[in-house]
């Protein structure tokens, strides 16, 4: 991807200088060094809000040197040709900006009209709405959901909190209790461009009852279930919506999908077969995808199998198979599933499940996944029933790290080894709260570090509000004291934090 950039780049840099060949200094004489002051690496933006200014001033190493300079702005995530768009042509830049909430790259060029010779300078250039940069929670009032919005404008933990953002913004909650945030860069809409279909950064709720497609530019719901999909809308409450090589929506138990590769209009087609048969079928909350690794695995309750599908294309599931040495079977193993998650992808995924026997509901057991191809590997431990995991609850994996579990028992928080089972207490949370959910989640944003983390969150009620503690670790045990803590009021079950370079395959699917 990087050298498609690169390409773009020359290519569109060629046009914006008007491919002109610039010429050295002479021969004999000392050789030019020409130097820019006062530009930098990166520039942070509020689209319809801020004026970029920018002075810069180029110097050359050589008398007599005199420039002239021209800017420039061109979208970085596109796949066909990049348009350099002119925005200044002094050494003073002052840019009102209306760009689109993104990342784009800010390019300066500087030639020293005496000898011909000229400089490039390239900056990141972030452009946000009030919307685009802070932390998301996902939470219940009622029998209704909303957004809180805790904006971070200079760094991850210093907050300005935005109560009820959504409902303020839209006039309405969404029917139903929280269960879900995703984000999709790369869902198309017509939203910039009537009856042209491109690329939007776009926020999904998912309640139990319902979804709602949310613009990130400004907060606005476009879409539920009533329009995400196809023909009428379809029956049954809402289980999760995920990304994973395509989009997969699960409402009712059954499948939705969209091929993501092809031209779409942002609808989900429709429902998905189990097999030729058309057997009945119901999919359970939980999944274990990667954004970018291979298909989705999914656990069918009725029939106690794991199924997949192949990039969200054709009308039926892909059967799988057992790997060799697996200890249960794939199909029909008389499991009922408590819990799946993804810890780690490169070229397969692995997760962790949690199965109760049909036939002895007393007998627990977590079992590794390892894919590869249509197959599964699974390999079982036996849950101990003295053991804390046995009886816990609000399960989150560590992802791309350590080799933990976390869960809660009697409102403590514990970590479960998942090489050698060994069970270790992280936190005793206050009586009087009650823990909704447990999720960790990292992000490094390499054009301002003040925005990156690595944090276990932990969401609690207490009375008629949440807490949401961000814990950082140390390997794999999460500190004493919080990194920082942020309240509101009603129940969260969700957090996410958005920022113009987050795409949909920053974060790990889960549920």
């Amino acid at each position: 991807m990087k050298s498609t950039y690169q390409f773009l780049f020359v290519a569109i840099l060629l046009v914006f200088i008007g491919c002109k060949k610039d010429v050295d200094s002479p021969v004999y004489g000392e050789k030019e060094i020409i130097t820019v002051e006062g530009f930098e690496d990166n520039y942070t933006v509020m689209t319809d809000v801020d004026v970029l200014k920018i002075n810069v001033q180029a110097h050359s190493n050589l008398e007599g040197s005199e420039f002239e300079y021209k800017w420039g702005v061109y979208e970085t995530a596109v796949m066909q040709a990049a348009k350099m768009d002119t925005i200044g042509t002094s050494a003073n830049l002052v840019y009102p900006v209306h760009l689109n909430a993104k990342t784009w790259m800010l390019v300066l060029y500087a030639k020293n009209k005496k000898t011909g010779l000229s400089i490039v300078k390239e900056s990141t250039l972030n452009v946000v709405t009030q919307y685009t940069r802070g932390w998301y929670v996902a939470k219940t009032m009622g029998d209704s959901s909303d957004l809180d919005l805790f904006v971070t404008p200079e760094k991850i933990n210093e907050l300005d909190d935005n109560p009820n953002i959504f409902s303020s913004l839209n006039g309405f909650k969404v029917y139903g209790k929280a269960k879900q945030l995703s984000f999709l860069s790369n869902y198309k809409t017509d939203l910039v461009n009537a009856g042209v279909f491109a690329n939007t950064r776009c926020l999904f709720l998912v309640t139990e009852k319902d979804v709602s497609n949310i613009y990130i530019n400004n907060l606005r719901q476009f879409r539920n279930s009533e329009s995400l999909s196809i023909g009428p809308k379809p029956a049954g409450d809402m289980n999760a919506l995920f990304f994973s090589y395509a989009y997969y929506y699960i409402k009712g138990g059954k499948m939705y999908s969209i091929f993501n590769l092809s031209a779409n209009t942002g609808k989900f087609g429709e429902r998905k077969l189990i097999n030729e048969n058309d057997d009945p079928y119901e999919l359970s909350d939980y999944f274990l995808a990667s954004p970018t690794t291979g298909d989705p695995i999914l656990f069918d309750k009725i029939s106690s199998s794991f199924v997949s599908m192949s990039m969200g294309y054709g009308p039926y599931m892909t059967k799988l198979s057992d790997a060799a040495g697996t200890d249960i079977t794939v199909n029909n193993n008389n499991q009922m599933l408590l819990f799946m998650g993804f810890r780690a992808g490169t070229s397969a995924k692995e997760g962790f499940a949690i199965f109760q026997d049909k036939s002895n509901p007393a007998l627990k057991r977590i079992g590794k996944l390892t894919t590869s191809g249509n197959t599964i590997l699974i390999k079982l431990k036996t849950l101990a029933p003295t053991s804390k995991v046995y009886t816990g609850s609000n399960f989150g994996l560590l992802k791309n790290e350590e080799n933990l579990l976390y869960f809660t028992n009697a409102n403590k928080i514990y970590s479960y080894n998942l090489d050698n089972q060994t069970e270790q207490l992280q936190f005793d949370t206050p009586a009087d709260e009650q823990i909704t959910f447990i999720k960790h989640q990292k992000y490094t944003e390499s054009a301002n570090t003040a925005y990156s983390y690595n944090y276990v969150m932990v969401g609690s009620k207490r009375g008629s509000g949440y807490r949401i503690r961000f814990f950082e670790k140390v390997n794999g045990n999460i500190k004493t004291t919080p990194a920082f803590i942020i309240e509101g009021e009603g129940t969260a079950q969700d957090v996410i934090y958005i920022s113009p370079s987050v795409v949909e395959t920053t974060y790990p699917n889960s549920y």
